[in-house]
């Protein structure tokens, strides 16, 4: 048992490892809500993180960056989890299907 019934603590063992434990549950969630947040994001502009940060570096010198890749929010979304989006397997097991050949278009929404 960590905490025993004598010394400054005594009987303050469970309150103090539950707000150990919802410390750390709520650092983990906050982490994780950036780390979403951050891949909607790229997604929704179809970058990497290095096409981002070049991206800033351009802003820096005052110049406009190009979106060669993408094709808005829906196609974008479509092209990275695949087009039958009803299939949540394939989210989930992307290595499922093989990625489009360059040939074929994306056709809009």
């Amino acid at each position: 048992v960590i905490w025993e019934d004598s010394g400054y603590f005594a009987g303050d063992g469970p309150f103090l490892e539950s707000l150990g434990v919802f410390s750390l549950t709520m650092g983990t969630s906050l982490a994780m809500s950036f780390m979403v947040y951050w891949h909607s994001y790229l997604i929704r502009d179809n970058q990497t993180t290095i096409e981002y940060y070049f991206e800033v570096g351009l802003r820096q010198f005052g110049r406009a960056p190009k979106y060669n890749y993408n094709l808005g929010f829906r196609n974008n979304f479509r092209y990275l989890f695949g087009y039958d989006v009803s299939d949540v397997r394939v989210w989930l097991l992307p290595t499922l299907y093989f990625p489009p050949l360059e040939e074929e278009k994306i056709l809009p929404v």
